[in-house]
């Protein structure tokens, strides 16, 4: 009976270390969207000054700081293709490419959105 009470509570632990990563992987998603919105935004009224350093830069930092957790808990070419955008992003926006610029954040956007998705607790990702 004592190994039927300790591997149900092996599993309701395992259960919540789960819901725990989809929570956090959810709200770092949900800020990095939310700051390169605002930097898009800066970028197309002319403002790259602050597209760049307040903004998307923070988001790099911001990602920098969950990107461990993430390459522990989700795949890595997910990750990959997260670190590899901020990487791109940051290079247009020096150069003010303004229409690459636009089109590599949204697809930092969508990569960024991309990894909260596959974390939910749906039947598709099971």
């Amino acid at each position: 009976m004592k190994r039927l009470w300790l591997s149900l509570g092996i599993l309701l632990a395992l259960f919540g270390l789960s819901l725990a990563n989809i929570r956090c992987t959810t709200q770092a998603s949900n800020q990095l969207v939310t700051l390169l919105n605002q930097a898009e935004e800066a970028a197309e009224g002319g403002d790259w000054r602050s597209a760049t350093t307040p903004l998307t830069r923070q988001a790099q930092e911001m990602w920098d700081g969950y990107a461990g957790l993430l390459y522990i808990t989700s795949c890595h070419a997910h990750a990959d293709a997260v670190t590899t955008g901020f990487r791109e992003v940051l290079e247009l926006l020096q150069q003010e490419a303004e229409e690459e610029y636009s089109a590599a954040n949204g697809v930092l956007i969508a990569e960024t959105e991309h990894l909260a998705e596959v974390e939910q607790l749906s039947l598709a990702n099971l």
